[in-house]
């Protein structure tokens, strides 16, 4: 942290440009401090006293120390302690530039013009500065106090050179530079409140208030983000346990149907036959002759034939998605109804399994998809980068342009004062001109005996005629 200011009799430090507009005003008010004398030394600048001569003129020869007079002694000691304060006001390498100077206003306006340059120099800072000013906008990033800080530091620089905005404008510059979320604000403050008569600390405070109240909305709104994400990764969590349930499922049902196989196995091949009787008789085509209808037995409804019921048709059981099933005889076992059973879910679970599959997106056509917008986001990615190149060129050409601009406006300014300057210089040539004939026809007036004999009166009086002309052009 920087040790000036520490002490109110301690004059801050000129460092360099860097802080030079800081380190003025600063300066000013430490001179004033001190006496108004002092500050008048650096307004009106300090002389040594010099000795008169009989009739009460100025000479050359400077006056000793002892013959000054009290107000004398008051201006060099408000100039030396104004020199003091500049020279314990600069570093080593500034005070180079200061060292050899007596008068206080002489070293004053040194640091101005090197700091600060001519007024050619400062024209042409105020348009650069200008331009960076109407340029600025505030980041997404970036708070109100930020931005306010920013806006200042520009207001300083321009007091520096010479030029003060007005309150207005600063106050326009900051409600048009506001980021999209403030748009909700900048629209009711003006409505509700003049512009003109409105203040920028106040505006600031309003401002930081709506920021305020924007950020804790925020919060609020990812908190709940992050509550949603919670219960979303539940679910698939609980959808994973369901999943892992299913397949533990159909690892339990084919050890049973293995069971069901090898009971099957050990069956005698009577009852293995009798199964493909009945099988056979279950599975035979209807017959469409209504007049042994009578004789058949129960007839279906879905297909119109006889020996079985519709739950039982398999056409009916294709319709359903549930495939097919084996209708066992009456003289079978108990445990031969549970094997029919498990054989009638294995079936269905399969074959809902298979339609299921050939519903969804093969790899082959996923990974396809995902080709295309790869080679589309890259395409897109490309474009995006030319356009960012061009836009850095075009602005990098418009800074160069308006320093351009800004050089062929301070010399056509200084070409006209050439031509203004030389324009009154040939109105005064042509009337010394005019003045030095009327004098020579005034000669030659009184001497008529001795004409001139360059001049003659009557070759006087066409060059009178021409240049009253020239002066009245």
């Amino acid at each position: 942290m920087d040790k000036e200011g520490g002490f109110v009799t301690r004059p801050p430090l000129l460092v360099g440009a860097s802080n030079y507009d800081y380190w003025k005003s600063r300066m000013m008010a430490f001179l004033k401090q001190i006496d108004s004398k002092t500050w008048k030394a650096i307004l009106r600048g300090w002389t040594p006293p010099v000795k008169m001569d009989k009739d009460g003129k100025p000479t050359l020869e400077l006056k000793s120390a002892e013959e000054w007079s009290k107000e004398e002694d008051e201006l060099a000691l408000a100039n030396s302690k104004a020199l003091y304060a500049l020279y314990n006001g600069v570093d080593k390498h500034i005070f180079r530039l200061i060292k050899k100077c007596v008068c206080a206003k002489e070293a004053w306006t040194i640091l101005e013009t090197v700091h600060e340059g001519t007024s050619k120099v400062k024209l042409s800072k105020l348009q650069l500065l200008t331009t960076k000013f109407e340029n600025l906008r505030m980041n997404d990033d970036e708070t109100i106090q930020d931005f306010h800080m920013t806006i200042l530091d520009f207001d300083n620089q321009f007091d520096a050179l010479g030029e003060k905005i007005p309150e207005e404008k600063l106050v326009r510059k900051m409600l048009r530079s506001l980021p999209k979320k403030f748009d909700m604000k900048v629209t009711a403050i003006e409505e509700a409140k003049d512009i003109t008569d409105m203040k920028l600390d106040e505006l600031v405070g309003s401002l930081q208030t709506y920021e305020v109240a924007a950020n804790e909305k925020m919060d609020k709104k990812n908190k709940s983000i992050a509550f949603v994400s919670n219960a979303e990764e539940e679910d698939q969590l609980s959808d994973t346990e369901s999943e892992q349930s299913i397949s533990d499922a159909m690892v339990l049902l084919g050890k049973q149907f293995n069971k069901v196989l090898k009971r099957m196995d050990k069956r005698p091949k009577t009852g293995a036959a009798d199964i493909g009787r009945n099988t056979y008789r279950n599975f035979r085509k209807p017959v469409t002759d209504e007049k042994s209808a009578p004789n058949k037995g129960v007839q279906c409804h879905e297909c119109e034939g006889f020996g079985h019921i519709r739950s039982e048709c398999g056409t009916f059981l294709k319709k359903q998605k549930k495939g097919l099933t084996v209708t066992w005889s009456d003289e079978d076992s108990e445990g031969e109804t549970d094997t029919a059973k498990a054989i009638h879910v294995l079936t269905s679970v399969c074959t809902s399994d298979t339609e299921s599959c050939e519903e969804e997106l093969t790899f082959d056509e996923l990974a396809e998809s995902y080709k295309k917008l790869c080679l589309k986001s890259a395409e897109v990615c490309r474009v995006s980068e030319e356009q960012k190149e061009t836009i850095t060129k075009l602005q990098t050409e418009r800074a160069a342009n308006m320093s351009r601009i800004s050089e062929f406006s301070t010399k056509w300014e200084d070409s006209l004062k050439i031509i203004e300057e030389q324009k009154a210089t040939i109105i005064n040539l042509e009337a010394d001109k005019i003045k030095q004939l009327t004098e020579i026809a005034h000669l030659n007036e009184e001497e008529p005996h001795h004409p001139s004999p360059i001049l003659g009166r009557h070759s006087l009086s066409p060059l009178l005629l021409t240049s009253h002309s020239l002066l009245v052009e």
